[in-house]
C-alpha cells in the first residue's frame, strides 16, 4: 500500500475542530488562558497615564454543544491593548474589553481578570518630600456583555500606632505597617483612587 496515497493531499482545509458539534452535551464554565502577562497604559482618576505590565486572565462559557472555541483570539485582544496608539485603561475600559472578548469569541457569557501595580504620588506630611507609593489593583469583570459584575480590589499599605508601643511608653511609641484590602462590586464605573482614599482616611 502506498501511504502517500493514504494521505490527504497537502492544500486540503485543516478541520475546524474546535468549531465542530459536540455531542456530548457537556458545557464548560470557563475556557481559556490564564497568567499571561501584557503591557497596558493605565488612566488615572485625574487623566493622567502610567505604563503597566498587567497579568490577565480570559475566559468565556462554552455551550454544551461546542467543542471548542478560538484560543488565539484571547491573545489577539491583549495584543490590542498593548499598540502604542491604544487608549489607556480604567475600569470602564476593562468593562469594555470583556464585552469585546465576548464578540471575538462568540460567547454569551465569560470573564476577564486583569491584575497590575498602580503608583500614586505622595507627599510626606512634615518634610512634603514627594515620592511613589504602589497599590496592587485588580479588576474582574464576569457575567453577559449586557449587566456584567465588575469587581474592583485594592491592596492599599497604611500605617497605625502599635497598640503594646502605646501602652508602654509616656511619648514614642511607634508605628507599625499594615495593609487593607478592599474589594467593590458593582455595575458603576470606580476608581482604584477612591478605594485607596477610603482606606487610608480609616
Amino acid at each position: 500500500m502506498n501511504t502517500r496515497d493514504a494521505r490527504a493531499p497537502l492544500n486540503a482545509p485543516m478541520p475546524d475542530v474546535q468549531g465542530s458539534h459536540d455531542s456530548r452535551r457537556l458545557a464548560i464554565q470557563r475556557v481559556g488562558v490564564k497568567g499571561v502577562r501584557y503591557p497596558l497604559t493605565w488612566r488615572s482618576a485625574d487623566g493622567g497615564t502610567q505604563p503597566a505590565v498587567g497579568q490577565f486572565a480570559l475566559y468565556v462559557h462554552l455551550p454544551e454543544d461546542q467543542k471548542g472555541t478560538h484560543m488565539s483570539r484571547f491573545i489577539a485582544l491583549l495584543e490590542d491593548v498593548a499598540r502604542a496608539d491604544a487608549a489607556p485603561l480604567d475600569v470602564a475600559g476593562v468593562r469594555a474589553l470583556h464585552a469585546r472578548m465576548l464578540g471575538l469569541l462568540e460567547a454569551q457569557r465569560g470573564r476577564f481578570e486583569m491584575g497590575f501595580t498602580m503608583f500614586v504620588r505622595k507627599t510626606a506630611p512634615v518634610s512634603g518630600v514627594q515620592s511613589l507609593l504602589d497599590y496592587e489593583v485588580s479588576v474582574v469583570v464576569d457575567g453577559d456583555a449586557e449587566a456584567p459584575d465588575v469587581t474592583l480590589t485594592v491592596l492599599t499599605p497604611v500605617k497605625s500606632l502599635c497598640p503594646c508601643s502605646k501602652s508602654i511608653s509616656d511619648y514614642g511609641a511607634h508605628n507599625q505597617r499594615s495593609h487593607i484590602t478592599m474589594s467593590v462590586r458593582t455595575h458603576e464605573p470606580l476608581s482604584p483612587e477612591a478605594l485607596i482614599r477610603i482606606a487610608e482616611e480609616r
